[in-house]
């Protein structure tokens, strides 16, 4: 619990209140404190016009098991390949468009239907690539009425039910089709064929329950969800002609919503997303909305000024899954909203996904060249591995992958990233003076030099150890025992940041003892 309220800790002293670059291997119970594994860049340079350009990455297998890697940036197609990513071949097809606006508006999204690759980017007409192995590939704009008329689309498309769904953003003169509420999907495994083409009406104007805009689409086995601003509705049942008067309507939320498409996750049955201002939350089909970002009102109240810029979130925010480490990884607010364009986040907040716990906040180390996350992807490496991979945009960029755990790298490209976890106030709750003693135990699962400070009511951070060697034991800990040079207090909070990081830091426990100072009868 992320607060600068002492009152609303968690009655459970083994809680943090804050923790940098870690994750928990348990979510329901306490558990050691892990450091990250480091980020480590490709060769691969990709050319962008400018910080803040849109981009995304996608990973798309085959129907007979071809795995196809495309990054997309600059008005740029690109096909990865080899260990780590290190050639993109430029595979951008002819006869297509993709934009080359230096800013996240005009934010890409890929997906896969019928052995295509399907390609949106809200500012030209969608289209679909075929030919995926050649150079350059084959582009085919979706015809959406049969006369080629010019549309665009609102965030990604989503496949339901065999169908492929867009949320039309404009449309062609003269079309039933609304745009900015208009739902458009192709005919099953189709997705050339449907829409409003002649001989189909396959289209639905969703304004039976508002008649506001509709940003994003999330599909799953039992219902096609559809956010706006502040709502949430799903919808239920097979697409047909008459899919507007035969599916089920009903609304997930009202209050909420979201308007940044590529902040939407799902991790088992859980969906996250970020609201219209950019705080995180979590839904569970069949269960109830929860708003997740209350883990983390510290960082919200010591930075007012992200809930001010609702459409630069719409624009920046961006989430992932982290499948090795069940983690779910959500940047909702920009480092820099005011920028033009806008820069990415530069912080993403972690949870986990099966709990929806908060974990702690995440950040590239200075000067290892990850500077923003302006597109993030679970992608497959060379052994079909998922791995997450990160983009920082500017006059150079390069594709950066999260380590798997078996690679042993816990640097970002050699340089140490800020690790630390931070307890709770410990003992504020009680209603007496903690008289501490002069020594406190951290112990951990690694012999990393450590840096510990001491915060209480009458010291605002007090050093206690820097680069304390750790000492082994019999049972494979390490233990630092340090001195404590504090006033008497109670809300004693302890910082532990490792020096160096040669294998994986853990952070098992932190101890002091105290006594309470509890007037005697003489002292009346």
């Amino acid at each position: 619990m992320d607060s600068p309220d002492p009152f609303d800790d968690q009655t459970e002293p083994a809680f943090l209140q804050d923790a940098q670059n870690i994750y928990f291997t348990e979510g329901e119970k306490p558990s050691g404190a892990c450091a990250r594994p480091g980020l480590v860049t490709s060769t691969a340079a990709i050319l962008t016009t400018t910080a803040g350009q849109a981009a995304c990455a996608f990973t798309m297998t085959s129907l007979g098991g071809t795995i196809y890697r495309f990054f997309a940036t600059n008005g740029k197609l690109y096909r990865l390949s080899g260990t780590g990513y290190t050639t993109a071949t430029d595979v951008t097809p002819t006869g297509v468009t993709i934009t080359t606006a230096a800013s996240p508006a005009g934010r890409i999204y890929m997906a896969s239907f019928a052995d295509e690759l399907i390609f949106t980017d809200g500012t030209v007409r969608p289209w679909r690539g075929t030919n995926l192995a050649a150079t350059p590939i084959t582009g085919t704009y979706i015809d959406i009425d049969g006369a080629a008329g010019a549309w665009t689309a609102q965030g990604p498309p989503v496949v339901y039910t065999g169908a492929l769904f867009f949320i039309a953003k404009s449309v062609p003169g003269g079309s039933s089709v609304e745009a900015g509420v208009g739902l458009v999907w192709s005919e099953p495994f189709q997705p050339d064929v449907g829409y409003v083409q002649t001989g189909y009406a396959n289209f639905w104007n969703l304004i039976q329950q508002s008649a506001d805009p509709l940003y994003c689409l999330w599909a799953t086995n039992s219902y096609l969800y559809y956010f706006r601003e502040n709502s949430i509705g799903a919808l239920a049942g097979a697409p047909n002609v008459n899919f507007s008067s035969t599916a089920s309507a009903d609304m997930v939320a009202v209050g909420v919503g979201c308007a940044a498409p590529a902040s939407i996750i799902q991790f088992g049955d859980t969906i996250y997303f970020v609201d219209s201002v950019g705080r995180q939350w979590s839904y569970t089909e069949g269960g109830e909305l929860k708003p997740i970002y209350k883990q983390l009102e510290g960082q919200i109240a010591a930075n007012p000024a992200f809930l001010s810029y609702p459409a630069v979130v719409a624009q920046v925010a961006i989430s992932v899954v982290v499948p090795q480490l069940n983690v779910v990884l959500m940047g909702g607010w920009s480092s820099s909203p005011t920028a033009s364009p806008p820069l990415a986040p530069t912080t993403l907040y972690c949870f986990d996904g099966l709990t929806g716990m908060y974990f702690g906040r995440w950040s590239a180390a200075a000067a290892s060249g990850v500077t923003t996350f302006d597109a993030l992807a679970q992608m497959k490496d060379a052994a079909g591995s998922p791995i997450v991979v990160a983009y920082t945009t500017g006059t150079s960029m390069k594709i950066n992958l999260l380590s798997l755990l078996s690679a042993n790298v816990w640097t970002d490209n050699t340089i140490l990233p800020t690790i630390s976890v931070q307890t709770q106030r410990l003992g504020y709750s009680a209603d007496n003076v903690w008289n501490a003693t002069d020594v406190g135990v951290v112990i951990s699962e690694t012999a990393a030099p450590l840096t510990i400070t001491v915060k209480t009511p009458y010291t605002s951070a007090t050093t206690e150890a820097t680069a304390m060697a750790a000492n082994s034991s019999q049972d494979g800990t390490y233990r630092v025992a340090f001195g404590m040079d504090v006033v008497q207090a109670r809300g004693i909070q302890v910082t532990i940041t490792p020096t160096t990081a040669t294998s994986q830091w853990v952070c098992q426990h932190v101890t002091f003892p105290a006594t309470p100072s509890k007037a005697k009868v003489e002292d009346y």
